[in-house]
């Protein structure tokens, strides 16, 4: 897909990647994501929050990425997910915003960084739908109907043994992923504990890479 012509404008570049996915360009969903921006680029100055070189950047390769997948997670019916690794709220305070039906918990061990996500969660008030977890995945004391990540780890037998303990029994895991390629060379892993469902190639409005969904679900015990 092109890049936008108008690369110089975010706000335009948002609004026309708003509107290839499906999502709303008006309203509150679009306010509560324009706030979480200026939120996201406050804090930014001082915590290591996300690398990006302005708020065009953010906007293509974060909040559209993140996106990208809302049509997909509606698919599922499943409405308690837990974001792992959630860093910067990516993608769980996106998700959130136009999956408002959804429950999320933010799980984040980077104390900075869950604080600013706390933070973030009483501006935008989403306390009644998103919580957030400090500390690491494996020491989360319950399981979701479903758990997404993305920029968190690769899979490897370790990860794949954490993550089958917070994904509930035939719940859904949600991986971001780049190229095919290394995703293939990560499955072994994964369907140690997992059946996969599909390695879904997704199209982030006016980002020229290759983006993908890893879908699978927690495999029965016993």
């Amino acid at each position: 897909m092109t890049r936008f012509d108008a690369s110089s404008d975010p706000d335009a570049l948002l609004a026309a990647g708003l509107t290839a996915i499906g999502l709303p360009d008006s309203g509150r969903q679009r306010e509560l994501l324009d706030l979480y921006l200026s939120e996201v680029e406050l804090w930014n100055r001082r915590v290591d929050l996300v690398k990006v070189a302005d708020r065009h950047d953010l906007v293509l390769r974060h909040i559209l990425d993140c996106l990208a997948a809302v049509p997909v997670l509606s698919e599922y019916g499943l409405t308690d997910w837990a974001d792992v690794g959630s860093g910067a709220g990516f993608p769980g305070i996106p998700l959130s915003i136009f999956l408002p039906g959804y429950r999320f918990t933010l799980v984040e061990r980077s104390g900075k960084r869950a604080a600013f996500l706390r933070g973030v969660v009483a501006v935008l008030r989403l306390s009644d739908r998103v919580e957030v977890h400090e500390g690491d995945v494996a020491r989360l004391s319950r399981s979701f109907s479903g758990v997404v990540f993305r920029a968190f780890r690769p899979f490897t037998a370790e990860v794949v043994k954490t993550l089958s303990r917070v994904v509930q029994e035939k719940g859904a895991l949600v991986a971001y992923k780049g190229t095919r390629r290394a995703i293939d060379a990560e499955l072994s892993a994964l369907t140690e504990s997992f059946t996969l469902d599909s390695v879904k190639r997704i199209e982030v409005p006016f980002l020229d890479e290759e983006r993908h969904l890893v879908l699978a679900r927690r495999a029965p015990t016993g």
